[in-house]
């Protein structure tokens, strides 16, 4: 539970402190807010994401709207997406009724060994992992009087964040099956579920998304869970951390060595720092958007684990037979040797986050540095050098434009930066154009909103 809670807490320190709000896809966001523009320049084509721009987008929107300062906006936007697991904490702690409140506990496990992963990437599985959780809890410890009532509205919420939400709906629907006298509220959340598929197609296929962008979804989402996944660095790393060190454990435990499980912990750090400090492995970075996937598989196995936990002696005997295995594995290593694990994972995490914390931060100095340099009467542009090594760590080549503004003093570039290798516009020339037509003295200035479509106009009709 502390490393759980202490882990939201700190997504939202450091998502602030190192302005994590800026990175990736997070820059058009961000901007669209600044602008209060973000329905009709990206929300408005993945409708069925709704949840995310009514809890983050619009009421940072609406905050920018009434003062006119952007980048309070764009501070209210981060406060509330990397507030996510801290509210979902809430509302699961809040919901939960099992014994030792275990669907919590396994929620703070999720939060800590789960989120880091993508921890600083705008996917909306960010927000989706944060509902998932409140969600399981209200299906399983309503009273039967709210129970249809309290799986609707967690559903409905839980369904809006992402397409893989739909996986988490199908796991917490069986959860529910697989325990002993409680078809009835199995059926109220099946109930529930299918008025919340219905929702959720009729808006689906009543907001689509316009032609340009509907291709580049489409390709998006056929990489989803593509099989490369599984060799992305972070996760290799974290599978050879956790089996040397229980290989270890156990060898030292058979040999009869005095706190094996301590032993075992001192080497693997010692492992892992030898690998930091003399491997100097490539930042963590854009594939924390791409470990999304991670998210939708393994959110459902740990939630199982709550479940577990919760009703392991009411469950149908089918599914109580993996339930009897995992107890009989987490008893086999011991307490002390999972802690030493979760203490190891939360380390790898920590040390990762903060070298993309120090990258991003010095990528944001060079930035900066580049957008504010003076513009001659042929260059309002500057390219970026992909092959650049400072660059490479941090790349992201379609929302550079938009970066350019939300960096400049004043939010006034001279230049705007891009990349030569972009081959996708967000917003279409016309939206931009209507969006400085509209632009007063608050916000973006309309300098900028100028810049900005003027470069978009170029490849976007």
């Amino acid at each position: 539970m502390v490393a759980g809670v202490g882990s939201a807490v700190l997504f939202i320190v450091a998502g602030l402190a190192f302005a994590f709000q800026l990175f990736g896809d997070s820059a058009l966001f961000s901007y669209a807010i600044a602008v209060q523009d973000s329905w009709a320049f990206h929300w408005h084509n993945i409708s069925s994401r709704s949840t995310v721009y009514l809890y983050a987008h619009l009421p940072a929107e609406i905050y920018g709207s009434l003062t006119g300062n952007a980048w309070a906006a764009i501070q209210i936007y981060a406060f509330l997406f990397f507030g996510a697991q801290l509210l979902g904490l809430a509302l699961t702690y809040w919901l939960d009724r099992t014994p030792g409140r275990s669907i919590f506990v396994f929620a703070c496990l999720s939060n800590a060994v789960l989120c880091p992963l993508i921890f600083g990437a705008p996917s909306e599985m960010w927000v989706a992992h944060a509902f998932f959780w409140p969600a399981l809890a209200a299906a399983h410890c309503s009273t039967s009087r709210w129970n249809w009532l309290a799986a609707f509205l967690t559903f409905l919420s839980l369904a809006f964040t992402h397409e893989g939400a739909l996986v988490f709906l199908a796991a917490i629907l069986g959860s529910v099956l697989v325990r002993k006298n409680e078809f009835p509220r199995f059926v109220k959340c099946l109930g529930a579920t299918a008025v919340v598929l219905a929702i959720w197609i009729l808006v689906r296929y009543s907001l689509r998304p316009d032609e340009y962008t509907a291709r580049v979804l489409s390709a998006a989402a056929s990489n989803v869970f593509n099989p490369e996944i599984l060799l992305d660095r972070m996760l290799v790393l974290l599978a050879a951390m956790a089996s040397g060190y229980l290989l270890l454990f156990f060898t030292l435990r058979h040999a009869g060595v005095s706190y094996p499980a301590a032993v075992a912990l001192v080497a693997a750090l010692a492992a892992l720092s030898a690998y930091w400090f003399v491997g100097n492995p490539e930042i963590h970075t854009e594939n924390r958007y791409y470990l999304r996937t991670v998210i939708i598989v393994l959110c459902p196995l740990i939630a199982a684990g709550s479940i577990c936990a919760a009703f392991g002696g009411e469950l149908v005997r089918r599914a109580g037979v993996p339930c009897k295995i995992l107890h009989t594995i987490a008893r086999r290593i011991g307490p002390g040797a999972l802690a030493a694990l979760l203490l190891l994972t939360i380390t790898v995490h920590a040390v990762e986050t903060a070298r993309f914390a120090a990258g991003w931060t010095e990528y944001l100095t060079i930035f900066r540095g580049m957008v504010s340099k003076g513009e001659t009467q042929d260059s309002k542009y500057v390219e970026i050098d992909p092959d650049n090594p400072k660059f490479h760590d941090m790349p992201w080549f379609s929302t550079l434009p938009y970066l350019s503004v939300l960096v400049a003093p004043g939010l006034k570039p001279r230049r705007l930066v891009i990349d030569p290798r972009s081959d996708y516009f967000w917003v279409s020339c016309a939206k931009l154009t209507a969006s400085v037509r509209k632009g007063s003295g608050l916000g973006i200035p309309a300098q900028s909103r100028q810049m900005i479509r003027d470069y978009n106009c170029r490849s976007r009709p």
